[in-house]
């Protein structure tokens, strides 16, 4: 191995600079694209009034259906088309957007993601999400939309141009690993298939 190394280096700082080279090109030309989250849990609904009513709210939020049907409608039509307007928007606007919520297993905690390309839009619209959920959940299945939490983290999905640019250089470091040795087993059976140089037949 360590002979390849040595004869062949050239071929792996090519590949490896051609690889990064190719993935800082590729990140380059990507769309930026963002992912907010935010997160809510499904509670009782304030109208029940007497202890029996909110321990069969209780069973009934417990009993799982209700919970995903509400992290479904996070993503509807009706939901975004209010968010929309609360953000005094199109419902166009937010064509390059997708929405999707998921539920914790076991609990009434539901997460809502928003990935588009404007992370300050991403952001507002994570952030208005539950409000106008709320106003649809709330008549609809009689509960109510609370926060976990306040606050809306983003990430940036695409350029992931250190990732991109590190993977990369290793498939570039292994690709130019198999051609320099393909390369010096060229050249060994090349010199193997010389005839041997020398004098002729004696009498």
């Amino acid at each position: 191995m360590m002979h390849v190394l040595r004869r062949r280096w050239w071929i792996l700082v090519l590949t490896v600079v051609v690889a990064v080279g190719s993935a800082f090109a590729y990140a380059r030309h990507q769309q930026p694209r963002y992912e907010a989250t935010g997160s809510i849990y499904v509670a009782s609904s304030p109208d029940i009034k007497t202890p029996g009513e909110r321990v069969d709210e209780l069973n009934r939020l417990a009993f799982g259906p209700i919970v995903s049907t509400v992290a479904t409608v996070t993503s509807s039509p009706r939901v975004l088309d209010r968010t929309a307007k609360s953000l005094h928007m199109s419902s166009n606007d937010l064509s390059n957007y997708n929405v999707f919520a998921t539920v914790e297993p076991g609990t009434t905690d539901i997460y809502i993601y928003v990935d588009g390309p404007s992370e300050s839009l991403a952001r507002r619209v994570a952030a208005e999400l539950p409000e106008q959920l709320g106003a649809v959940a709330d008549p609809e299945f009689s509960v109510a939309i609370e926060r976990l939490s306040s606050s809306v983290s983003v990430r940036q999905l695409q350029p992931r141009s250190v990732r991109d640019e590190v993977l990369g250089g290793v498939v570039g470091l292994m690709v130019g690993f198999v051609l320099a040795v393909l390369s010096t087993q060229t050249v060994m059976g090349t010199h193997a298939r010389k005839p041997a140089g020398g004098g002729g037949s004696t009498e």
